[in-house]
This record gives structure tokens, sequence and C-alpha cells, in this order.
């Protein structure tokens, strides 16, 4: 407690939920090891006992009720499933069993004896949504998203011995893995896919693997922070099983590029015509400006940093934000399609590029355009859009007019989704407590 009172005062930024997880290493964690580079700390023992413990499995599982579906709070294969590393035609795959069917409302059930039986059989069993389940990881992870200002969430893995989940693939999220118990191997690939969108999603096949690895050895009290885009496997020992914890960090659309989508909206005041979500403000508006959504995300594709995730922003100054902001700003305005005739071969040499939209994707705005605004839509149009933005976008007034929507809707955001998250959270505790106040007082066991 001293030394975290000491980092305090020399890192402001500093939290006790974040240092819980990265010990000493937390007040270097944002400048350099956050969206870079894997980091693993060792912690003692029964450094996350508190999270949860094997013997409080059964009492999870037997006293929690869907996230996912309202009817009759039944578990389904969305809440609880048992994943299998299988090979299927010569490459590697997760598969699988299945659960059984809830004729009346067309769900797939969790069968808990089914449960018990695959995991004697080697599949590993995956919790999902336990920041709602249980309350020490609902605590931990409001705490985290607070910080990150960040949507956070947890699941539970829980692989016997000698057994492996899920064959090799990156997520889109920053993750932090906690292991609570047993032993298990993970292996990372190099290079990775450089801070993937959340829409960027595909699996690895063996062929496809970097060859470049290093591997991590996690035992009860380690921590594995992995940046979204790094590839990554794991698999249990010969000798011991495995119980961990991944807490997943999803920027999602609350990125820089989103910035720009927003600022060109703000070009043509049609902030108050979009809906509240950060999600619309992209290439799907189908009009000129969305023909410039289109060369954003493009140019998005090739400059990385136009990915990185706005964390801890109620954190910053204006100041520092907008200078962030106008050192990306030179990347647009280099390449403002000022001088882009109208057709489908220039239109491409400037949106095109190995990872960007595809040729199907652009084809189609322009079929909507050409039925949407044919005589509206014309080279002059477009580019007056072009300059207007160019002309407007970098001004600190005009950003700061974005980041205070950037902020609105991101609180908007944030407030339904923890009235959704509280409203399952208080589902939980009611049906563990009701449980606990049934038992005996000679077979209670520990509260949650």
């Amino acid at each position: 407690h001293v030394s975290f009172l000491l980092v305090c005062l020399a890192h402001p930024f500093a939290s006790p939920h974040l240092w819980h997880l990265l010990g000493n290493t937390e007040p270097r964690f944002l400048s350099h090891v956050w969206e870079r580079q894997p980091l693993h700390v060792h912690h003692p023992e029964s450094h996350f006992t508190y999270l949860l413990q094997s013997a409080e499995l059964d009492f999870l599982i037997n006293n929690s009720v869907s996230v996912f579906s309202e009817s009759d709070g039944l578990l389904n294969t969305k809440d609880v499933r048992i994943v299998k590393h299988t090979r299927i035609n010569g490459d590697i795959w997760s598969s699988a069993i299945p659960s059984s069917q809830d004729k009346s409302e067309g769900v797939d059930v969790v069968d808990l004896k089914l449960l018990h039986q695959a995991f004697r059989r080697g599949f590993t069993l995956v919790v999902n949504r336990m920041d709602v389940r249980w309350p020490s990881i609902h605590n931990l992870c409001g705490n985290l998203s607070q910080f990150f200002e960040l949507a956070t969430s947890a699941n539970l893995y829980f692989t016997p011995a000698d057994a492996q989940g899920f064959h090799a693939h990156f997520d889109e999220m920053e993750t932090f893995i906690v292991q609570l118990e047993g032993q298990k191997e993970w292996t990372l690939y190099y290079p990775p896919v450089p801070l993937p969108r959340i829409d960027q999603k595909y699996k690895p096949t063996a062929a496809d693997l970097p060859k470049i690895t290093k591997t991590f050895r996690l035992s009860p009290g380690s921590m594995l922070y992995i940046p979204r885009g790094l590839i990554h496997s794991a698999h249990t020992l010969p000798h011991t099983f495995s119980m961990h914890l991944t807490v997943g960090v999803e920027p999602e659309y609350r990125i820089w590029e989103t910035v720009f989508h927003l600022a060109l909206d703000a070009t043509e005041n049609a902030l108050l015509d979009t809906p509240l979500t950060l999600a619309t403000h992209t290439y799907t508006t189908l009009t000129r400006r969305g023909l410039l959504h289109l060369w954003i995300r493009s140019l998005a594709n090739r400059y990385l940093r136009l990915r990185h995730a706005l964390a801890c922003t109620r954190k910053l100054s204006v100041a520092t934000l907008y200078q962030e902001y106008t050192e990306l700003w030179p990347l647009f305005e280099a390449q403002l399609p000022l001088s882009v005739k109208c057709n489908d071969s220039t239109l491409m040499q400037w949106v095109s590029n190995p990872t960007a939209v595809d040729a199907k994707e652009l084809a189609h705005v322009l079929a909507v355009l050409a039925q949407s605004e044919p005589a509206s839509f014309d080279l002059k149009m477009f580019k007056d859009t072009a300059a207007e933005f160019a002309k407007t976008a970098h001004t600190r007034d005009h950003f700061v007019l974005v980041l205070t929507r950037f902020h609105t809707i991101v609180a908007d955001e944030d407030r339904e989704r923890n009235t959704t998250d509280h409203h399952h959270y208080t589902r939980h505790v009611t049906k563990q407590q009701s449980s606990l106040e049934a038992l005996n007082p000679t077979q209670q066991c520990t509260q949650p």
C-alpha cells in the first residue's frame, strides 16, 4: 500500500485495480506496454484467490441465469459452453458438443450432467460474462472499465490436464489473463495482426501461423497481458488442470479513426441527425460524405496510429488530445481526394489498398449513390465537401465540438450498458443469496 501511494504521487493515472494486476509495472503500462507488447507478471500464489476458487464453481453454475436470454433464466450455450481442440480436414479447429434443446423456446440449454462428462473427456468449460455473475469479478471489471473508459468483461476457462480448448487465434480486445488455479502454457506468435478492428476477424490456419513464437507458463498468481491482434494459443500440462480468468478491455469503435469520422460529420452539421452510437459514424453513410468516410477508413488501414484506442481520455486535457489530433491531421490533409474523378477506377486508387475496403463494398456504395443522388452527386459537390472538411476540421474549435460529441456518445453507450449489466448482476446476486439462505447453517459455503 505504501508503494502504491508513492506511485500515485509520481503517476497521476495510477489505479489500485490496475496495480493489483500489474504490480510494479503499472506506472509504465500505458506509455510502454498498452497496445504494444505482452507483459508477464508474477504475484504470490494466493494473490488472486479472492476472485474465485474451483470449489465454488458448482455453486456458480447451479445459481447462474442466462445473460443472453430471459426465458426462465435457463443457461444456454452462449452462457456456458464446452470446447475442445479438434482436427478437421487436416487443420485444427475448436468444436463444441451439443446440449439439450428447450423445445418451448427453441434455444440450446446447458445440460450440467453433460458438462461433467465432457470435462472428463478433455473438453474445456467456458463460462461467459463472469463480470455479471460473481461479485468479486464484477467489481474488478467495473473498476477497470471506469479507469480505461472502455467496456470490460470477463470469461472463465476451466481446462482438464493435458488438453487444449481453442486453436491459435487473435482477439480484437486488450486481454488480461489471470491464472487462478493450476498451470497453463501459452504460446504467442509474431508478428501480430496490427491493432485489428472489431469487425476484422478470421481464423488463421496452421499454415498461416507466424514462425516466431514466445512461450509463457502461468501458475497461480500469474498475470499475462496480451495486446489485441497478437495470435496466441494455450494448453494445460499433463499433470495439472487449469482455471483462469480472461478479462477483456474492448476498444470497439473508441479509436482515433472514429474521431475523424465524427469530424467529417460535423463539417456538414450532421451530428444531430445521426443516431447516438459510435458505430454509425462510419462509411455506412451512403452519400458523397459516405465516400469520404470510405477514404478515412482506408487511411486508417494504412496508418496504425489511427487505430489506437482512445483510453482514459477524460483524464487527459483537451490540449493534450488536440495535440495528438493535429499530429494525425497531416495524414488526411496530404491525401484529400480533391482532384478525384468520379469513376470507379480512379476512386479505387485512393480508397483501395491491400487491407482496405474491398471492391465489392465500394461498388455497392457507388451503386446506391447512382440511385439515390443521380442529379446531385457530381465532381464539384464532392470536391467541395472534401475542401470544407480540409478547411474546418483541423481547427481547435471544431475539435472541441467533436470531442464533446464523442464524450456524449460514450456516456450514453456506457449508461445503457451499465444499466443492462446491473440488471443481470442483480439477478445473479438475488439467486445466489436465495440459494445460500435455503441451505442449513452447517451446509452453507462461503458467501461469494
